[in-house]
């Protein structure tokens, strides 16, 4: 191991009888380098980080003490080695923290026709009908932002004005998110029941969901094949 020595300098002041002895010492500014000298604070009694030299040199006032200290290169490894300890700190707790998925898995098949029925009862609708609106939309998309061209959006494809109206917190996650499947769905059913279908108007009720006679005859259809 590399020992540091320590030397000292002591001119004391002299008496006014004596002949004067006066220092050069340069104007030298916080943080800047000027002749590969590295100044930290405009005080003179400070360190003093001299590239070229292998210690940096702690000056002091009135008597001047001139010792070695910790070498410039010394303190840019021991910043350094600070900085990477500080960095693996981080990482290992971030390691540590478990990663709690915000968006829920998408259920099977199964689990998608369980959730229909559930909806659908909800709001006295066949859920046969709600399922083949569903398919015809999006082809029972789970969560998604898909988007028509005519800015139609989510699971069940609503416009923004009819979701302000008609928007539900399916899940009780306390939003009410148009590209939430649980959310659109309720949204869905509501939507139908309101526009007839919970006192047996379903194709009143589809053509209000949308304003095709196809669309309604397709949805029709594929219920059928359902059971409806």
């Amino acid at each position: 191991m590399r020992k540091l020595f320590t030397f000292t300098f002591a001119l004391p002041i002299l008496l006014s009888n004596q002949l004067p002895i006066s220092f050069n010492v340069p104007k030298l500014e916080q943080g800047k380098v000027q002749e590969n000298v590295v100044i930290t604070n405009e005080k003179l009694a400070d360190t003093v980080f001299d590239k070229q030299n292998p210690f940096g040199l702690a000056l002091v006032h009135k008597n001047i003490e001139i010792k070695p200290v910790q070498s410039y290169f010394d303190k840019t490894q021991e910043l350094a080695k600070m900085a990477e300890s500080r960095r693996n700190r981080r990482e290992v707790i971030s390691r540590e923290i478990p990663r709690l998925s915000r968006v829920a898995p998408e259920p099977d098949l199964a689990g998608k026709r369980a959730l229909v029925i559930s909806v659908a009862s909800k709001y006295n609708i066949p859920w046969q009908i709600l399922e083949a609106v569903w398919q015809v939309e999006t082809g029972k998309s789970w969560d998604t932002a898909k988007r028509s061209y005519a800015g139609a959006t989510g699971p069940m494809q609503f416009m923004p004005g009819t979701w302000r109206k008609y928007g539900v917190d399916g899940n009780g996650d306390g939003k009410v998110d148009i590209t939430s499947a649980y959310d659109s769905l309720h949204a869905a059913a509501k939507y139908l029941a309101a526009s007839g279908a919970a006192s047996g108007k379903i194709e009143q009720a589809l053509l209000a969901y949308n304003h095709s006679n196809a669309y309604v005859r397709k949805v029709i259809s594929i219920a059928r094949q359902l059971g409806y």
